[in-house]
């Protein structure tokens, strides 16, 4: 299994070397003092202008990232993680000539970042710098579970990979509720344990793409021959050709993944009509240009009880968000089916009305407001 481990704030407690140094500095200068805690940047956390916040790491950036120490037990951790069989690659927006760095360090940032690492004991197979979008490397690279506290860095990689999101009050967004979240080094290595099944298994939820279109026609057949409440699933409508225009259109398809296996989809649009029944119910006609749908979505009977369908709705939402200017989010739910319904409940979905449709078979419309 490849891990990927992030430096400052995951290796090292950043957020609290800034609280701690920030207030010191702003004492210094006589002015100044900490506004808000629940925020990334110093800037942000001080309320000074970007000539202030460069002083401040101009003077105490060497503190950081020479002599501020490792996280308690992350070496220990890493070293019991590297033994049972997994790579660890350290992945950071460090690089050399960054200005954020003073003059005597900015030429050396790698350098000086490698034997930190060596300093604390902190083993790896491969160390990246420069890294700007985390959740391309770490799908170009493979990697299994991304250790990451950056807001900006986990919509990234949300989609690409696992992400454990290591906790603070700036991360604490509620489009993250639903992912992993660890709080200490011996946190992470127990989670990372528990995520064994479906990392064993190379469960990796990925946007789908034209190949992976009669994978997914299969897998909807299979689940639809299954079932038998068959009035529960919709099976027409959702063909080729309706995939191949969807994916044309900049349409949103989610599969996951075993083995090189698709054992779940989720498809979702966001190009709908104000004539289309599910807009016309939510009155939503005034509001087309921000809605999407969970339009179709199915996990392999052998893959059930992991959350997957759960796991997809958020990932789907996060990707929505990213690309789209969406404020509503809409889909259909027959009101016997108990699984989907609770999944959908669980991501915060509301139950609108129960109506007819497809044909004079019963759905409960439900609802999410994208605050």
């Amino acid at each position: 299994m490849k891990i990927g481990i992030d430096i400052d704030g995951v290796l090292n407690s950043q957020y609290n070397f800034c609280i701690d140094y920030g207030s010191k500095f702003c004492c210094e200068l006589g002015e100044y003092k900490l506004e808000n805690i629940n925020v990334f940047n110093t800037t942000d956390m001080f309320l000074w202008s970007e000539d202030v916040a460069h002083k401040f790491w101009n003077k105490y950036r060497v503190e950081l990232v020479v002599n501020l120490p490792a996280r308690p037990f992350a070496a220990e951790v890493i070293n019991k993680i590297k033994q049972e069989g997994n790579e660890i690659y350290i992945i950071t927006a460090r690089k050399n000539n960054d200005k954020w760095f003073s003059e005597k360090l900015e030429n050396d940032v790698e350098g000086i970042t490698i034997n930190w690492l060596r300093e604390n004991n902190i083993n790896y197979d491969n160390i990246y710098f420069d890294v700007t979008d985390k959740g391309k490397f770490c799908k170009d690279h493979g990697i299994d579970v991304m250790i990451e506290d950056d807001p900006h860095n986990i919509q990234k990689i949300i989609g690409n990979t696992n992400v454990m999101i290591f906790d603070y009050p700036y991360n604490r967004n509620k489009e993250f509720s639903e992912l992993t979240r660890v709080y200490s080094w011996y946190d992470i290595y127990s989670k990372i344990s528990k995520l064994k099944f479906e990392i064993g298994n190379n469960i990796k939820i990925l946007e789908a793409n034209k190949d992976d279109i009669d994978d997914i026609l299969d897998l909807k057949q299979k689940v639809y021959d299954y079932l038998e409440h068959k009035e529960w699933y919709e099976i027409n409508g959702t063909n080729k050709m309706f995939l191949e225009n969807l994916l044309l259109g900049d349409g949103l398809i989610l599969k996951a993944v075993s083995n090189n296996k698709i054992i779940g989809f989720l498809i979702t649009e966001n190009h709908l009509q104000k004539d289309d029944p599910i807009i016309k119910f939510l009155h939503l006609e005034n509001e087309i240009d921000k809605c999407a749908e969970l339009s179709n979505a199915a996990v392999d009977i052998n893959y059930r009880g992991n959350h997957l369908e759960q796991k997809m709705i958020k990932i789907a939402e996060n990707k929505l968000l990213e690309k789209y200017d969406i404020k509503y989010i809409v889909g259909t739910v027959h009101p016997n089916n108990f699984a989907s319904l609770k999944s959908l409940l669980n991501c915060g979905y509301e139950v609108v009305t129960q109506v007819k449709m497809y044909n004079n078979k019963d759905r409960n419309i439900i609802l999410k407001s994208i605050d």
